[in-house]
């Protein structure tokens, strides 16, 4: 009986042995998958839709990325200077890219190609840039001592000098919300870009640099996305500014500023 069942478990354990080396569907097809004829896919390119076209910036465009993958970049439309990897660390997926300047706004089509670790390409990706026309203007006009007004009755002086990091549009505006009313004295810092072609003034969402005690970090942006004004005869400026905190806004304030 003992013989019986040490050959029953034997044929048993053989058959456990033989059906443990087959291989399941999902793993089979894992190993016949030919990974060599995967076609790579860009799924989008980060950077400014809109740019000044000074001929002298450099705009940062960014192709979402993978590894073993590098990138070959182009624009059509208008000539550019183009330099991929600019930091020269192997990232093929970034481009630095300076359009020719215009006297007339235009449009640009950026390009970038993937090609994976197999040599497989991808179909191109395009990114259409709306370029703006280049028109100087004499910074220093806009520099000095301003008085701010939140349109509201309150106000505080302000200091404005030329953004170290573009000396073609930018400007740092310190004392913002300085009034009373606010946070008073000394009061926080906003960078600012301007152009003369449409006479307007725009910047990105940002801390200021205040720190309300009970509410927290101070952020200004621009209500609604909508660009500033300058006037370039008195060298004012303005927007309507929302203030915000991580409690929410405090709402929306036309903020004008006057060169004393």
């Amino acid at each position: 009986m003992k013989r019986v069942i040490f050959k029953l478990i034997s044929v048993v354990v053989l058959l456990l042995m033989v059906v443990s080396c087959e291989k399941n569907p999902i793993e089979q097809a894992n190993e016949e998958y030919d990974y060599s004829k995967m076609i790579p896919r860009v799924m989008a390119i980060d950077g400014p839709a809109e740019f000044i076209a000074s001929g002298q910036q450099y705009a940062r465009y960014t192709a979402s990325t993978r590894g073993g993958s590098t990138f070959e970049w182009s624009v059509s439309k208008v000539s550019a200077d183009i330099v991929v990897d600019p930091d020269d660390d192997g990232k093929t997926y970034i481009a630095d890219i300076k359009f020719e300047q215009l006297d007339e706004d235009s449009v640009a089509i950026v390009t970038v190609v993937e090609t994976n670790h197999f040599g497989a390409k991808s179909d191109p990706f395009t990114k259409t840039v709306s370029l703006l026309r280049f028109c100087p203007l004499e910074m220093d006009n806009f520099t000095g001592l301003y008085l701010e007004g939140d349109g509201d009755g309150q106000f505080c002086d302000v200091t404005v000098t030329r953004d170290p990091a573009d000396d073609l549009f930018g400007l740092v505006l310190d004392g913002i919300l300085g009034q009373n009313y606010w946070w008073g004295p000394p009061g926080g810092h906003l960078v600012i870009k301007i152009e003369g072609c449409n006479n307007t003034l725009f910047f990105d969402k940002q801390a200021t640099g205040i720190v309300d005690p009970t509410y927290g970090m101070v952020s200004m942006e621009l209500d609604g996305g909508v660009k500033g004004w300058i006037d370039p005869e008195d060298y004012s400026f303005g927007y309507t500014g929302k203030v915000t905190v991580a409690a929410g806004s405090f709402g929306a304030y036309p903020f004008e500023y006057t060169k004393q």
